[in-house]
């Protein structure tokens, strides 16, 4: 047989074989990932909805302020006259509570806000009572948890009140804007009436301190009234 014969069956060869492959060789299927397997993917990193926090809070037993330092802000400084005593009353609750609650001037977060305005005088039977400050706190009341609160103070001329270098006034709105209520006794920085120139918190409202923000269930809050 000839070269040019051979040449020829060769690229028939060639052709009937690439033909025949063609069409009986199965094309290779890439597989893709099937909608269920991308789901599970994704739900592996799926953070809980908003609804699961809300729906399974945590419950104090007392009212608490959750974020620690407490933050505070002076709106107007400038209209205070008593921004140390502020800052003493502050400084004295957290010494009586061995640091448990503390405080740090912020305006971020849930914020202690402290407003100043000149002295409120307002008749009461037949007396001009003066008042010295105002509090407010904001309880999430299922949960207890304090998210923030409002105070406001009078400035008071000593020359026609009484005044004292220990801040009395100041302790008892900050103690409301913790949650803490009224004591009916002369003897306690949250006497209703004030002006008995209480010179320290009551042992039972420092230990009580010390139970919500310690932890330590040696100290009670047996005859505190809270706010709700």
């Amino acid at each position: 047989m000839g070269y040019g014969i051979k040449l020829v069956v060769g690229i028939v060869i060639f052709l009937v074989l690439s033909v025949f492959l063609h069409i009986y060789t199965p094309e290779l299927e890439i597989e893709e990932p099937s909608v269920q397997e991308d789901e599970i993917i994704q739900n592996e990193y799926t953070l809980p909805s908003a609804e699961t926090f809300y729906t399974n809070p945590k419950v104090y037993e007392f009212p608490t302020w959750t974020s620690r330092p407490m933050h505070y802000t002076i709106l107007n400084k400038e209209v205070c006259k008593n921004n140390k005593k502020i800052a003493e009353a502050f400084r004295i609750i957290s010494q009586e509570t061995d640091g448990l609650v503390w405080f740090q001037e912020s305006d971020t977060g849930n914020v202690i806000s402290i407003e100043c305005e000149d002295a409120f005088t307002f008749p009461e039977s037949d007396l001009e009572t003066i008042r010295h400050g105002e509090a407010s706190s904001i309880i999430y009341p299922d949960t207890k948890e304090i998210v923030g609160g409002n105070i406001k103070f009078f400035n008071i001329n000593c020359l026609q009140w009484e005044c004292s270098n220990y801040p009395e006034t100041e302790i008892h709105e900050i103690l409301h804007v913790l949650g803490f209520g009224h004591i009916n006794s002369e003897e306690s920085i949250m006497n209703p009436i004030g002006g008995n120139n209480v010179r320290r918190i009551d042992f039972k409202i420092s230990s009580c301190l010390k139970r919500i923000y310690g932890g330590n269930e040696s100290y009670s809050c047996e005859g505190i009234s809270f706010l709700t």
